[in-house]
């Protein structure tokens, strides 16, 4: 299996604090790996080094064989790299149609967008009908059919989660960074989230990173988990066996297995 995401020897400073040092990992084409650790581990660093945010202060980034260290946020999501944010990013004032049709303007919008937008040509409204099946396909999929008018800023906590996310897939991305989604999310919203990230992931070969405290669903979802602590890889493998490690039960538990 072929690598979709490979870190190599990463590290990021912020003057005289270390926020990662020397991450290196790679991540399987169609995998779903889990990326742990205490608050302040370096696990929001590392997905800012890959979504373009933050630029390493070393170390490189490959994306599917393409150097993607130096490069900005929008020019990674247009080579197919999605993304969620721990914080909700839907735009209130819109519908939750157009929220999740947002996603594919951002990424998939050809040149002349605008101008052909505008008169009408027929390339620009043939694509404008594509992007808006993908929307209402994705609303299908995530259960959101019967709010697609409604408002977001009518919306609870747990459907927004859903929007985001079916957002975040609207351009198909080969790579989808997920921000915690289980946040804020009651225990039946978290288990019911995640099945439905990972059935879709699997349908479409995409594969995800997954930025969690939530170890139950990591446990339940994730193919593989990497932990860190203090901006190091302490340990890396299989859920059932990382969350028995002695060393992560240290770092991240406070206690012994």
């Amino acid at each position: 299996m072929s690598d979709e995401l490979t870190i190599e020897a990463v590290s990021l400073r912020f003057g005289g604090i270390q926020a990662l040092d020397e991450v290196t990992m790679s991540v399987a084409t169609g995998e779903l790996r889990a990326l742990v650790g205490p608050n302040g581990a370096g696990k929001s660093s590392l997905f800012n080094c890959v979504g373009g945010l933050y630029r390493p202060t070393s170390g490189r980034i490959v994306h599917r064989g393409r150097d993607i260290t130096a490069r900005r946020p929008h020019a990674i999501a247009r080579l197919g790299v999605g993304r969620t944010f721990q914080n909700l990013a839907v735009v209130d004032d819109l519908s939750v149609l157009d929220n999740v049709a947002l996603g594919g303007h951002l990424c998939a919008r050809p040149r002349g967008w605008t101008l052909g937008s505008t008169l009408r040509l027929p390339r620009t409204v043939a694509a404008e009908r594509r992007l808006l099946a993908r929307a209402w396909q994705l609303l299908e999929r995530f259960g959101l059919l019967d709010v697609a008018r409604e408002r977001a800023a009518a919306l609870p906590f747990g459907t927004l989660k859903r929007v985001e996310l079916a957002r975040a897939l609207m351009p198909e991305p080969s790579l989808l960074l997920v921000d915690e989604p289980a946040g804020g999310l009651t225990q039946v919203e978290v288990f019911e989230l995640g099945d439905l990230l990972r059935a879709i992931c699997r349908e479409s070969g995409t594969t995800v990173l997954l930025v969690e405290h939530h170890m139950g669903l990591v446990a339940r979802i994730a193919d593989r988990v990497a932990v860190l602590d203090a901006g190091r890889v302490i340990a890396l493998g299989r859920p059932e066996e990382v969350l028995q490690d002695a060393a992560v039960v240290a770092a991240y538990l406070g206690g012994t297995p």
